[in-house]
Parts: structure tokens; C-alpha cells; sequence
């Protein structure tokens, strides 16, 4: 969901590839190859392949930088370092208890793939 927030601020297009994971396509040989560890996301930009929705994200953001819209406040080492206390924050208090919401059948019945913007 981060990945996806993020490539929505910056109004990125963007394809969005579901895997299926009841008949084990996460450890294909094809999305293995996207992502060692057999899981989501993974993102591929030309012949950059990225894993871990944190790493995908902050690329997702310095790609997308423009004058005026910083989101990771990289040109000031301190606002940085707080954007860096919020990520983690958010991955390690916040992510634990939106999973169960977002992670729902309910809530996977609503994405479906599509190409955005």
C-alpha cells in the first residue's frame, strides 16, 4: 500500500501486476527474479528491479523530486533524519495494525489491477 500511496503522490503512471499467490507464482522463477524472497512489491523501472516497499518508496520519491515538493526533505540533513524517524515509525508501529484492514478479503476484493492516470 505505501508503494502505491507513494506512486500516487507524485502521479506516476504506473502498471500494477497482481500475483497469485494460491497457485504459488511468488516462486516462480519469473517473480523470484523480481524479488529473492518470493513477495510483494517489487517494482521494475526499465532494467532497475527494486524489493521492499521502503526501498521502492523512497526511490519512487527521489525520482519524482521537483523543486517545491521534497517529500523526503533530502536537501536539509535534519528534516531528513526526522522523515527517516517517521518511516520507521510507521513500519514498525503503524503497519502491524492497519495489516489486518488492508490485508482483508473485503479490502482485496476492491484492487483490482488496472494501469493508472
Amino acid at each position: 500500500m505505501r508503494v502505491l500511496a507513494c506512486l500516487e503522490e507524485v502521479g506516476a503512471e504506473y502498471e500494477l501486476v497482481l500475483i497469485n499467490f494460491a497457485n504459488g507464482e511468488h516462486k516462480g522463477p519469473a517473480h523470484l527474479a523480481r524479488n529473492p524472497f518470493g513477495q510483494i512489491p517489487a517494482l521494475q523501472d526499465g532494467n532497475l528491479m527494486l524489493f521492499e516497499s521502503h526501498a521502492i518508496s523512497k526511490y519512487i520519491l527521489r525520482k519524482y523530486s521537483k523543486p517545491g515538493a521534497d517529500l523526503l526533505r533530502e536537501s536539509n540533513i535534519e528534516k531528513s533524519a526526522l522523515v527517516d524517524t517517521w518511516l520507521e515509525t510507521e513500519a514498525h508501529q503503524f503497519s502491524p495494525s492497519i495489516s489486518p484492514i488492508t490485508h482483508c478479503p473485503d479490502a482485496q476484493r476492491r484492487l483490482r489491477p488496472k494501469t493508472r492516470r
